[in-house]
């Protein structure tokens, strides 16, 4: 297919531009670069407790109450507790909740959890056909990175770390903040019905969600699979990360991406069965392509699979998007 050719073509040299980006963003914070103090304090935790921190059973969330179909900001305490000193600014549970149109009070919600990049919900809802949705209730999930005060030049940029360490913090905090809010939400309303969508990293997002919440469906719309691989992978980074992993291993001899492993969904059990997945690729990803994507159904080999011909950014076969999404169960 020429198109989905010179689509690839053009996206990967978007990646040439942003993998340089976010190495700039990353040197930013050039006192992050290993060693990292925190880092087997960090590794030990995850092997005491598990990677999945508690969440408080019925999370308080402000906002929630009312039955008006005005949207509103949701928010409340993220529970996780940072073990490293490097954090970012106090993360909060944050969304923008729009309620169903044509009832007075909905009995399904889905969260929704943005890409990397873009933290809008009018895109996701022009992509996804969300405000056409009967009887729901959407929840845009603003996760910790996309907050303000949280990333130096672009919504994102605040996961970005030169330590490994520092980054697994943010990715198990951001975690910790999206299953607040699914549970919150849920017991708050007591829906009926609840999904999770996420696209890109949200995608990662939505499936830890399926690890260890009561949900019923969860939508990954070309999701991250392996932030480890992502950061050996996207763009430049193949040149540019043996660079940085020279000069982080000459302040550090222990310095290594492989902690990252740790926050891979795939290595933890799903808590809701496999057919209530939908994955979406598109085949000229240069991004998440489908060869990062087969992981997914080499271990759930029964999660329902959908393929079309765009790429990360150009999303081709969107009334097929929408319609599996409006489905509401598989």
């Amino acid at each position: 297919m020429i198109l989905g050719h010179a689509l690839y073509a053009s996206e990967l040299a978007f990646t040439w531009l942003w993998s340089l980006g976010e190495v700039g963003a990353a040197f930013l914070r050039f006192d992050e670069l290993s060693p990292d103090p925190a880092l087997d304090r960090i590794v030990e935790d995850i092997q005491r407790r598990g990677f999945y921190v508690d969440v408080p059973e019925r999370p308080v969330l402000r906002g929630v109450d009312g039955d008006g179909i005005a949207p509103r900001t949701i928010t409340g305490e993220n529970p996780y507790v940072h073990i490293g000193k490097r954090r970012r600014p106090v993360h909060r549970v944050i969304a923008h909740l729009v309620p169903a149109r044509a009832v007075r009070r909905a009995r399904r919600l889905l969260v929704v959890h943005h890409c990397y990049g873009v933290p809008s919900p009018r895109a996701m809802a022009a992509l996804f056909g969300l405000d056409d949705l009967a009887e729901t209730d959407v929840a845009y999930s603003i996760m910790n990175h996309h907050q303000r005060s949280t990333y130096p030049l672009w919504p994102g940029t605040g996961m970005v770390s030169l330590s490994p360490a520092c980054m697994l913090e943010n990715l198990r905090a951001a975690i910790t903040g999206a299953r607040t809010l699914v549970r919150g939400l849920r017991e708050a309303r007591d829906y009926e019905h609840v999904s999770v969508l996420g696209y890109s990293i949200g995608g990662q997002l939505s499936l830890h969600i399926a690890n260890t919440e009561r949900v019923d469906r969860a939508i990954l719309y070309c999701p991250v699979v392996s932030m480890e691989r992502m950061s050996l992978e996207l763009g430049l980074l193949p040149r540019l990360h043996p660079w940085i992993t020279r000069l982080a291993q000459r302040r550090d001899p222990r310095y290594t991406a492989q902690v990252l492993r740790l926050a891979d969904p795939l290595r933890h059990p799903l808590a809701i069965p496999q057919e209530s997945i939908d994955v979406f690729a598109q085949r000229y990803d240069a991004m998440t392509p489908p060869h990062h994507l087969e992981a997914i159904r080499t271990k759930y080999p029964r999660v329902r699979w959908h393929e079309a011909d765009g790429t990360h950014l150009v999303p081709i076969g969107r009334q097929r998007i929408r319609a599996i999404v409006a489905a509401h169960r598989p």
